[in-house]
């Protein structure tokens, strides 16, 4: 048996695309005929998004397969053969007809993509929805997709409007029973190379953020206000609509289905959240400032002269204070881009070793 890992993630998205839900499928490869079909089906996950559907199958054998609305000819109930084979009466099966799909992610590797442009029949039996609730949102994003851009952009809006609305936080997540919620609001937790909208919910103890999807396997992310080290407001994408918590990276034990950013296993020693507006940055960071539980002094932004000293002072290094600049200036590792930036100050690239201590060395 294999165990499940989810490889599927929103950097497989086009720019822009937004993810809105998935669905347990089975899936009957269209180059089969109807009883080897049957024979070879596949497991997996459906997800739907904006600009395309994808299967995720559980064998990670097999790649994820992206049919991408602009080369989607039809979806619809299928009633052909495949359901007279023996145990197969009573699926209700559904097609999509493309005539190009793209193939990724075989055998979990990062291979680069194949294009198929053959005409396919890809049939599907849904494991636990109705056809009769899943194909009008699949039809109507088919629809969506033909739309001139204003108004599939006007439609698409109003889409994620009602999924964002829709989304309350499960506080059964909280870490203790006497935790005070202190302020709510729908944010966006911001990666290098992507942007999950999600609950941001503060208590007396704790942060939290409840992804709308879980799509990295990850249903909640929390951060131990003891634990916060610093907390900067951010410009991101040239609005003051973000913030930043740096915090300690210590081990502790946490279930295997939630993130600690505390955990020995957690790559990232910063939370970066950005909001709809900076309204809401604001009220939340008056919020988080006069936390009880929140380390003092770690929202003290006046530390540049004393880091310019030390500096002078030779106390820290030059990378040490070039990154401190960076921070102050809005640059994180989380925001790509702001990303952190470094003088260039190397002038000799054709020797096979740099000798430090040759002046030439440098620009």
């Amino acid at each position: 048996m294999y165990s499940r890992q989810n490889r599927f993630s929103p950097l497989l998205l086009n720019e822009g695309e937004y993810y809105f839900e998935d669905f347990g499928v089975d899936y009957f490869p269209p180059f089969a005929d109807d009883v080897q079909a049957v024979k070879k089906k596949r497991e997996g996950r459906l997800k739907i998004c904006s600009a395309s559907v994808f299967f995720d199958p559980d064998d990670q054998c097999f790649p994820i397969l992206k049919f991408p609305f602009e080369s989607v000819v039809a979806c619809g109930k299928w009633n052909g053969g495949i359901t007279e084979v023996p145990g197969m009466e009573k699926k209700e099966i559904f097609f999509i007809r493309t005539d190009s799909h793209v193939l990724m992610k075989e055998n979990n590797q990062n291979h680069p993509y194949r294009f198929e442009k053959n005409r396919y029949d890809h049939k599907f039996s849904l494991q636990f929805e109705s056809i009769q609730t899943f194909l009008p949102k699949l039809q109507n994003m088919l629809r969506i997709s033909q739309l001139t851009t204003e108004e599939a952009e006007q439609q698409l809006g109003a889409l994620i409007k009602s999924a964002e609305s829709t989304l309350q936080f499960n506080r059964s997540w909280f870490n203790s029973i006497d935790e005070k919620v202190q302020f709510e609001v729908f944010g966006f937790r911001v990666t290098p190379l992507a942007t999950s909208p999600g609950r941001v919910l503060l208590t007396d103890l704790c942060l939290y953020y409840q992804p709308l999807h879980d799509v990295d396997g990850i249903p909640i992310v929390k951060v131990l206000l003891n634990r916060v080290k610093r907390v900067l407001k951010r410009r991101y994408q040239l609005r003051h609509v973000g913030v930043e918590i740096f915090f300690e990276q210590l081990s502790s034990s946490s279930s295997s289905s939630s993130l600690s950013l505390h955990d020995s296993r957690a790559a990232p020693v910063s939370l970066y959240l950005s909001f709809k507006t900076r309204d809401e940055r604001d009220a939340f960071f008056r919020k988080l400032e006069q936390s009880p539980n929140l380390t003092p002094g770690c929202i003290d932004d006046a530390q540049l002269h004393a880091m310019t000293e030390d500096w002078q002072l030779r106390k820290i290094s030059n990378y040490d204070y070039l990154m401190y600049l960076n921070t102050i200036a809005h640059r994180s590792f989380n925001d790509i881009t702001q990303y952190p930036v470094f003088p260039w100050i190397i002038a000799d690239y054709a020797s096979s070793e740099l000798n430090l201590e040759d002046p030439k060395t440098y620009r």
